[in-house]
């Protein structure tokens, strides 16, 4: 006669269920012993007994089912308490101390249903399952099983193997044999022959399996570094910067970081960093001239119809009182259009400092553009009243001929949040092909032309979280005229 099995495997008859060795009631409750039973039903303190309304009458039910305990109620209010009776009166006569012959039996019997149902692979972490093949369960050896079983095992059950190799060691006459490799197996029979064969042949599978995945992996990494070596490499990635002209002012420095990526035009590149006292946006291109453009582009903007609706904005008469009054006097026209009658140092400093074409002597930055800027010599000699750089050293370590990118920046001092609307020059020097590192030096706020390095850790570039735009004048305006 066959009983039903469940989709799992589990074994179910007479109101019982089979799996994995766990015997339980069908609704799940396995059997409890005679002691522990009499502990909750049986209390010798008569406070204890009161929690026993909170047990559910399917345990007791379920208990009554394990040890053949019939005149069992109906799923009712009063069904529930005569059960509950019932259960105490069995304890009290000793009819829970021992399992029924025929439920043991149905429970060995159930046990072997399953085992029949599961693979090797299932039982190969139980050994005394895993010996069904060979011994009966009377302890008998059968020689049945003609054939060499295989017992698979995980890359992460290696624990496993070991005792089921001594259970079957533990057997008379079962010879049993490793297979080693990525899944190992464990191979037990009565032809010893059979098993060393088996056992060999799986390691040489295994073996020709791995030789076969390490050629495929060889071959994807030359296909790697083929595209790598036909890939020019770019400036393109992300760093980390140390500049320790910072580092010594700005203890809150921390990791300074880099991020160049590309732009929609060819050649020129925009990086976003983050200096710890200042963050912002840099343009970098290898034509210097490139940037004069762009710079020049930026003051054609301030005065543009561009905004119109930021002009509208302030088009009102209490800001433009306002702004007569601070801008509209000699000072201001001096240090915005150059008008350098006293020779004064920092005004000139600003003039060359802030941009490629801070001044109003044309001639004059041009030259200073392609003699430092162009060339990349700080040393060389800079338009009157300027400042001598605050590092020189910036090209003296570098190899010949290196790959040199000239950079605009624009900033925002992380502190006050003032806005460096107006771009200030610099450029970069990678001494090699593969941008692994570069020095660089930037006509810093505050800093004056400061030298800096910078290490690559990733070929991909952070995603750009900042534009060109968001340190524009009239940014800076918003800023200024923003309530502290």
């Amino acid at each position: 006669m066959s009983y039903p099995i469940i989709k799992d495997g589990t074994v179910t008859r007479n109101g019982f269920q089979s799996s994995h060795g766990r015997f339980t009631a069908c609704w799940g409750i396995a059997r409890f012993d005679s002691a522990s039973l009499r502990e909750i039903f049986l209390p010798e303190l008569p406070n204890d007994a009161d929690w026993l309304k909170f047990i559910d009458h399917t345990f007791v039910r379920a208990q009554l089912h394990h040890y053949g305990i019939t005149d069992a109620g109906e799923s009712t209010g009063e069904s529930a308490e005569h059960e509950l009776k019932l259960l105490k009166t069995a304890l009290k006569l000793g009819k829970c101390d021992a399992v029924p012959a025929h439920i043991a039996a149905l429970e060995a019997e159930m046990h072997e249903e399953w085992l029949a149902t599961q693979s090797p692979r299932t039982l190969a972490k139980h050994p005394q399952w895993a010996m069904r093949f060979f011994v009966d369960p009377d302890g008998s050896r059968h020689w049945s099983t003609t054939h060499v079983v295989a017992f698979p095992f995980g890359r992460r059950d290696r624990d496993c193997i070991p005792p089921l190799c001594a259970a079957a060691a533990a057997v008379p006459g079962l010879h049993h044999a490793t297979g080693q490799g990525r899944k190992p197996k464990v191979f037990v029979g009565w032809d010893m022959v059979a098993v060393d064969q088996a056992a060999k042949d799986h390691t040489a599978n295994e073996d020709a399996a791995m030789a076969a995945a390490a050629r495929v992996r060889l071959r994807r990494v030359a296909r790697l570094a083929a595209a790598a070596a036909r890939t020019p490499a770019a400036v393109v990635g992300k760093y980390v910067v140390e500049c320790p002209a910072i580092t010594d002012v700005w203890r809150g420095a921390g990791h300074m970081t880099m991020s160049i990526s590309t732009t929609e035009e060819r050649g020129l590149y925009q990086a976003d960093f983050d200096f710890g006292m200042l963050t912002g946006v840099m343009l970098l291109n290898v034509d210097g001239y490139r940037l004069c453009e762009i710079q020049e582009d930026d003051d054609e903007d301030v005065g543009d119809n561009e905004h119109e609706d930021d002009e509208e904005a302030y088009d009102d008469e209490e800001y433009n009182e306002e702004y007569d009054e601070e801008y509209d006097d000699e000072e201001y026209h001096q240090y915005n259009y150059g008008d350098d009658d006293d020779d004064d140092a920092d005004d000139a400093d600003n003039d060359v400092g802030r941009g490629l074409n801070g001044g109003d002597d044309d001639d004059e930055l041009t030259a200073y553009l392609e003699r430092v800027v162009c060339k990349g010599d700080p040393n060389s000699q800079q338009p009157s009243g300027t400042a001598s750089p605050t590092h020189t050293e910036a090209t003296t370590d570098v190899e010949p001929n290196p790959e040199k990118y000239y950079l605009l920046l624009r900033s925002r001092h992380t502190a006050t949040g003032e806005i460096t609307s107006v771009p200030r020059l610099g450029w970069i020097l990678c001494p090699s092909a593969t941008y692994t590192t570069f020095k660089g030096v930037a006509n810093l706020p505050d800093l004056g032309l400061t030298e800096f390095t910078a290490r690559k850790v990733g070929r991909i570039p952070a995603p750009s979280r900042r534009k060109w735009s968001d340190y524009s004048w009239w940014e800076y305006e918003n800023w200024r005229l923003s309530p502290a």
